[in-house]
């Protein structure tokens, strides 16, 4: 039995996320005076970014292949009964308890569940309800490339937590739903996961701080959309979240966001609302970005910068 639903398509959408706050590091209160009552301004727009979008991104796509590591058949058999099977994780005192709910639900309990062979390492706890319908396929082929197959889950975590990596990482805290539709086409050479949710908050902790920042999400949508023969990709990620030290934020995606063969951004725009204020990101082709600050939204550009970004897929 495996968790795995689909194979983690690459997550360069996070890194260009990334990348555009490291690209942008120059003081640009020379450029604008700071806007004290915009929501979004010269002095705070990078935090925007950085908290706002960028972890944010990181969160959604650790929700969306929250487990993907996890491969029971090679973990050892603890114990079990008719309906559930104990194991032990890569660590001896580390357990996660798999149990048939009904034909098509399995509820995941972990308990200081270490996975270690991976990089990077991760700890779990909390638990994992899994409702799955296989619309198409069959079972043993979902997260096979070489097949046809689609199927949809609906999602609950309790606390659910994952820390990566173990010493040092972030403790990402899940709880409410989603909704993830996974499917895989010979004939249309697409690999998709989609993610949707309406009650989704998580909690991110840095265990070496201690500091911890809420998002509390009343409507996210993430799609990731891979060509199987050149693993080109498109993402799209659109939500509204309250977010701990910013407040509301909403981001939209439009159009989505376009990779090529060598993942290199080409195309797609991203936009920033908060208050009063917008703040653009427009790809302009080879990892290159437009970053745009509309501070009152009064549909005039306070300042544009364009940078020219190294990224790889993570």
């Amino acid at each position: 039995m495996t968790i795995n639903i689909h194979r983690t398509p690459k997550l360069i959408f996070a890194g260009m996320l990334f990348a555009s706050l490291t690209a942008c590091g120059s003081s640009k209160e020379e450029i604008i005076e700071e806007v004290v009552e915009d929501a979004i301004n010269a002095g705070n727009y990078q935090e925007i970014l950085s908290t706002g979008v960028l972890e944010t991104a990181k969160l959604a796509a650790g929700v969306m292949f929250a487990g993907n590591e996890i491969d029971t058949s090679i973990m050892t058999l603890d114990s079990a009964t008719e309906s559930s099977n104990v194991y032990r994780c890569s660590n001896t005192d580390g357990l996660l308890e798999v149990t048939l709910i009904d034909d098509t639900t399995e509820q995941w309990d972990f308990d200081n569940c270490h996975i270690t062979y991976y990089d990077s390492d991760s700890a779990y706890d909390g638990r994992v309800l899994i409702d799955s319908e296989i619309i198409s396929g069959d079972y043993e082929d979902i997260g096979d490339y070489n097949a046809n197959w689609s199927v949809s889950q609906y999602v609950t975590f309790t606390n659910f937590t994952q820390t990566s990596p173990i010493d040092g990482g972030k403790a990402n805290t899940s709880n409410g739903s989603i909704i993830l539709d996974s499917s895989n086409s010979l004939d249309t050479e697409l690999n998709i996961a989609t993610m949707s949710s309406t009650n989704l908050i998580i909690d991110s902790a840095d265990t070496t701080t201690l500091d911890t920042k809420t998002y509390t999400f009343s409507d996210l949508y993430y799609d990731l959309r891979e060509d199987i023969i050149d693993e080109s990709l498109d993402a799209d990620l659109d939500f509204t979240a309250e977010v701990s030290d910013i407040g509301e934020i909403q981001v939209i995606t439009d159009p989505v966001l376009e990779y090529d063969t060598d993942g290199l951004l080409q195309d797609g725009t991203m936009t920033v609302l908060s208050g009063n204020s917008a703040l653009s990101m427009v790809a302009t082709g080879n990892d290159t970005v437009d970053i745009s600050l509309d501070a009152n939204n009064d549909g005039t550009y306070e300042f544009t910068i364009s940078q020219d970004w190294d990224i790889g897929s993570e």
